[in-house]
């Protein structure tokens, strides 16, 4: 198996690398006290039912912490370069998505939802049957939106020539360039700021994240039993 270069950290590895003293995470100032932190542990519970993988779990939220900070209702990024790049999304998936009967203006306007997703990935990261969900809908959706960041990890860990946080976490911005290395360059620095802010070590962003097997219909079960977060 092609393998990054780089560590695995537990959720205990993380709370105590990267200082001389050591705090369990739980005590750590992470988030600045901006109203964040219910949002992060409600997303944490939800991460922690999808059943994957703590690295994995850990990754997705490091991505929350970027996109959204960790506010699944935040207000979609309409800008003129995310909503062009939602209408060639969309245009893209066509063939599947005009049978679905939403406006094509729903899946266009931008990006948005817990991990800054471009509309049309939402339902084209979902299981078949989830297909047809409204793009509008799924932007606000917790087992919608995990699911789908499930199966989007997965095919960025394929894809990948490096398993590193950092790689992966640069290919869920751009896609195209997840192997550029003039592009990892350039946001390495960022992701260990974020990593920082986080209250985790910078050498985070080095992690190695592991082959993801839960299938996103897996995930969706798990998020949906009667037990799921709230």
């Amino acid at each position: 198996m092609r393998r990054g270069r780089g560590l695995i950290l537990s959720i205990a590895a993380l709370a105590v690398l990267g200082g001389g003293e050591s705090e369990p995470m739980a005590t750590v100032p992470t988030i600045p006290p901006d109203g964040s932190e219910p949002r992060r542990a409600n997303l944490e519970a939800w991460l922690a039912k999808s059943g994957i993988p703590v690295p994995w779990q850990q990754f997705l939220l490091f991505v929350a912490a970027g996109e959204s900070n960790f506010n699944i209702n935040v207000t979609p990024n309409t800008s003129p370069g995310e909503a062009k790049a939602a209408r060639i999304a969309y245009d893209r998936n066509a063939a599947k998505l005009d049978v679905c009967g939403h406006p094509r203006s729903d899946y266009t306007i931008g990006s948005g939802g817990w991990f800054g997703f471009l509309l049309p990935y939402i339902p084209m990261n979902l299981p078949d049957s989830l297909r047809c969900v409204s793009p509008i809908v799924a932007m606000h959706t917790p087992e919608l939106n995990i699911t789908a960041a499930v199966n989007f990890g997965r095919y960025l860990w394929n894809r990948a020539a490096n398993d590193t946080v950092a790689t992966i976490r640069s290919g869920w911005g751009w896609p195209a360039k997840i192997n550029d290395a003039a592009r990892l360059a350039e946001r390495y620095p960022v992701y260990q700021a974020r990593a920082r802010k986080l209250g985790w070590p910078e050498s985070y962003v080095d992690t190695v994240l592991p082959h993801l097997d839960l299938s996103p219909s897996q995930v969706y079960a798990n998020l949906t039993a009667p037990n799921a977060a709230a």
